[in-house]
């Protein structure tokens, strides 16, 4: 009986001293943390470490059985096995689709048991198979979201639409928003038809929006008519737009795109003092990251020089080809040739032009310039960059003229497709020097140019695009009545076709910029309208959508900022909205400061 008692304590023991111990660390195992393996009062270790968590991203999180709301923490005990912190970590974020719908996304994430603070930022932007449809029902009805033939659509109006304790719904009463999910591959999605349906009554939402996964769009109904409100990214809702002022001094002529990249340029100039107090202006050029974090500034500038840059084109590799002039003794053109993180590659001064006005892709992987001499006359001329070096030529063009017309500016647009070099010319009256209508010419490659015959009168031509069947969207004002209203002329040579497509914003409106965007089927312009004359002076800047089908606005954006008069230029976000350049205009009608460059949503929208 003792021996038994004997080998029970024996047994008791060692079983204490091995459930105690702990395994030497592996030889991939970081260096242990002050936190970890603590030995309590009692005498026994305790196996955890403990970090505080931070919440650094837009939204709520659950880590570990605990929940944190954004910018706040939570102090975590995480256990290790066997001396080591188990490797698989998840955090689930709680996104808003809507005020009472959530969608739950779950991401792994690496913590180390060096780490004295766990920080858990934004999840980083990818395709997710879901895309979702949202439509706030402001009417008076209730509505089903259907396919036009019948069939309603399940919608979510509460809880969480990824989970499965998701209640559905097929009707949203006056009030509320339903949240309608599609799970299909991309091919699949181009097939998709969706309607807000009241009885009999159909109302499409997909005529102007080109499904992607991944996606949410959102809609409000008012009963009459279907507005888009946003469109972005699942991953991205509550993404905050930014606004960023420029320096004293800056004129912006043009921010430019960078395709497929996270960052975009401006060009102009800035107004400096030499050291003995003496103004003048040296070319302004910089890099911006996507999120308008500037990534770097650049000044031309030489000694008693005026420089200005007017526009630029991005490379393949992202590199930057601006043109401009650059005035001492003799007024030259510029053309700069900078890096993607701010080295200046090469520089060269034209002396047969007095400065260049814009550049865009031209035959066989060479850029096309257009610009002015030194008697003020348009040239042309070609570029080619060849291990990091410009190689200009001139490109001789006689364009047929009347004695009295005096070319102010001109806007070159090529299709690649039939090989001919479209210039839309801003004219003046040489004798009265009055504007007169614009004129489109046709250039081929060897510089024979013919003009096409305008059957609608437009001026002060500022943009022009062509769509996948060459038609030309030419932006100005009308010419034809005292107080000039925006205006968009479409010319489709192929058919010999011509119309008025839109004209608005009277007494005084011009348009300075537009993007086709033929996915969607939409037009996006922007300008300056209700102004005290045609310079925009006292105007308000204005940014819309049109269905390039009809004509017909699809959503417009309002600014009440007073001290911009304009929304010069734009591009688009490779995730989703625009950035925009907001400016006000001097009594002569060029760009002038403040101004500000911002990031819009899909519909135009500012950041609170």
């Amino acid at each position: 009986m003792k021996r038994s008692k004997i080998v029970l304590l024996m047994m008791i023991v060692s079983f204490l001293f091995f459930a105690c111990k702990t395994v030497p660390k592996k030889s991939g195992m970081q260096a242990e943390n002050i936190e970890r393996g603590k030995t309590a009062s009692s005498g026994v270790v305790d196996n955890t470490f403990t970090a505080m968590v931070v919440n650094n991203s837009r939204f709520i999180i659950s880590l570990d059985g605990k929940t944190i709301a954004p910018t706040n923490t939570a102090e975590n005990a995480f256990p290790l096995h066997d001396s080591e912190l188990y490797d698989g970590w998840f955090v689930n974020y709680t996104i808003p689709l809507t005020s009472s719908v959530f969608y739950e996304y779950k991401d792994k994430i690496q913590i180390t048991d060096k780490q004295q603070t766990v920080r858990i930022n934004n999840p980083e932007n990818k395709t997710l198979p879901e895309t979702y449809i949202i439509v706030k029902n402001v009417s008076q009805k209730s509505i089903q979201l259907t396919n036009g033939l019948g069939t309603i659509f399940a919608c979510c109006l509460d809880g969480h639409i990824n989970s499965r304790e998701t209640k559905l719904e097929h009707n949203t009463a006056p009030g509320k928003t339903a949240v309608y999910e599609i799970i299909k591959p991309q091919k699949g999605l181009l097939a998709v038809k969706v309607y807000v349906s009241i009885g009999r009554k159909n109302y499409p939402l997909m005529d102007n929006t080109f499904l992607q996964q991944g996606i949410v769009y959102t809609y409000i109904f008012d009963g009459t008519q279907i507005v888009k409100e946003d469109e972005r990214p699942l991953l991205k809702i509550n993404e905050p737009l930014w606004n960023r002022n420029s320096a004293d001094g800056v004129s912006i002529a043009k921010i430019i795109s960078a395709p497929g990249k996270d960052f975009f340029y401006a060009v102009g100039k800035v107004r400096k003092k030499d050291t003995n107090g003496s103004l003048y202006e040296a070319g302004f050029i910089q890099c911006t990251e996507r999120n308008g974090t500037e990534r770097w500034t650049h000044f031309f500038e030489e000694t008693g020089c005026d420089s200005a840059v007017y526009d630029g084109i991005v490379l393949d590799n992202g590199d930057l080809l601006a043109a401009g002039h650059t005035s001492g003794d003799v007024q030259s053109g510029l053309l700069l040739l900078y890096s993607s993180d701010g080295g200046l590659l090469n520089t060269q001064k034209i002396e047969e032009s007095s400065g260049f006005e814009s550049v865009i892709p031209f035959t066989d992987g060479t850029f096309l310039l257009t610009g002015f001499d030194g008697e003020n006359k348009l040239i042309f001329g070609k570029v080619h960059i060849e291990k990091s070096v410009i190689r200009y030529e001139s490109f001789p063009v006689i364009l047929p003229l009347t004695e009295t017309e005096f070319i102010t500016r001109a806007i070159p647009l090529y299709d690649s497709r039939t090989k001919t070099l479209f210039v839309c010319c801003n004219l003046r009256d040489a004798e009265t020097e009055l504007p007169m209508s614009s004129a489109l010419f046709a250039i081929t490659d060897d510089g024979t140019a013919n003009r096409i015959s305008l059957k609608h009168v437009i001026k002060s031509v500022a943009t022009v695009r062509q769509d996948a069947n060459g038609m030309l969207y030419i932006g100005g004002e009308t010419g034809a009545v005292e107080h000039s209203a925006a205006m968009i002329v479409t010319v489709d040579i192929a058919q010999n076709k011509q119309a008025a497509f839109y004209t608005g914003g009277t007494p005084y409106a011009y348009i300075a910029d537009m993007l086709l965007n033929e996915k969607s089927g939409e037009l996006i312009i922007a300008g300056t309208e209700k102004a005290a004359d045609n310079f925009g002076n006292g105007g308000v800047p204005f940014f819309k959508s049109l269905a390039i089908s009809s004509g017909k606005e699809l959503w417009t954006a309002g600014y009440s900022d007073k001290t911009y008069e304009l929304l010069s230029s734009f591009i688009p976000c490779t995730d989703y909205g625009f950035i925009a350049q907001f400016t006000a205009v001097n009594e002569d009608g060029e760009y002038s400061p403040p101004l500000c460059i911002v990031r819009l949503s899909a519909t135009g929208k500012m950041g609170k």
